[in-house]
């Protein structure tokens, strides 16, 4: 148990720097989505292809996109059963839905590189694939539907990315290639970045602004107390084994996504909701990932 508590120390600490330096000025807006940027356009494609070339594929593993998709289409239906009862409107009922099916699973990364290794940053970054297939499907959807502007593509490219070097690590992988040496060493220090920029960029986006409770209440359980529980029944169904089903879990009960973007057609009240949401679940997470963690 100490040692668990060991090594999550120093995620709480980063996010609460991150915090601090948002809360005086240090890390404002605009640093928060360059920050975002640069680990989902760079430290972490450099991080899929400093890993893959170097860690045994198991057959869980390449199930976990499939998990994801599963996880991803639960979050989608009980997102939309529970904006039906509550009677949203169009505004409200996209950033409920979209927040809670497009989870910002990065947020699990700290939690399962100390305890699982590259293997478990390999399992976590299939799984996070998969859910950027479901978020890049959600995120065209709505600008069928308008929600999105034709300008709205900075999500769009990242996610691209990072789908992009995911399928170039398993080339390698599969092709039994590896990287120079000075190549592997750079990518593996720019790999290095990806955690502690994501926290402090998390935690320097933490706001709470006005929200109505109980519909922000039910989006924070369906998006971690019915996210885990979709991951456990995904990864039950798959029969995903130790650290592949821990890891399924744990990225099944990611915080939800916070639509940032100034290219985003919705309402005021929506965007706080949306990030409101965001910020109540990465909070949670905070409690519930060391838990769920003692007890896989």
């Amino acid at each position: 148990m100490y040692d668990t508590l060991f090594l999550f120390l120093p995620v709480p600490l980063f996010f609460l720097l991150g915090l601090l330096l948002g809360r005086i000025g240090v890390i404002d807006d605009n640093a928060v989505s360059f920050l975002f940027r640069f680990v989902s356009l760079v430290s972490l494609p450099a991080l899929t292809l400093s890993v893959f070339p170097y860690i045994a594929l198991s057959s869980g593993m390449i199930l976990l996109p499939l998990v994801a998709l599963a996880v991803s289409a639960c979050m989608l239906a009980c997102s939309a059963t529970a904006a039906s009862l509550l009677h949203l409107g169009e505004p409200a009922r996209a950033a409920f839905t979209m927040g809670i099916v497009a989870a910002h699973t990065g947020f699990v990364l700290p939690f399962v590189k100390p305890f699982f290794g590259n293997e478990g940053v390999a399992a976590f970054l299939l799984f996070h694939g998969g859910s950027l297939l479901s978020a890049v499907a959600l995120t065209r959807f709505a600008r069928q539907k308008q929600v999105f502007s034709a300008s709205a593509t900075q999500h769009e490219a990242a996610d691209k990315a990072m789908l992009w070097s995911l399928a170039c690590g398993l080339a390698m992988n599969i092709a039994d290639f590896r990287f120079e040496p000075v190549v592997a060493v750079a990518l593996h220090d720019i790999a290095q970045l990806a955690i502690p920029l994501l926290l402090l960029a998390s935690g320097a986006s933490l706001r709470v602004p006005p929200a109505d409770r109980k519909t922000l209440f039910s989006g924070f359980v369906i998006r971690l107390a019915v996210g885990a529980a979709a991951g456990y029944a995904a990864a039950a169904v798959c029969g995903l084994q130790e650290m592949e089903n821990s890891v399924a879990i744990l990225c099944a009960a990611a915080p939800a996504g916070m639509l940032r973007s100034p290219a985003l057609r919705m309402e005021r009240s929506a965007m706080d909701f949306s990030t409101a949401l965001a910020s109540a679940t990465m909070i949670g997470c905070l409690l519930l990932l060391p838990i769920l963690l003692l007890a896989l």
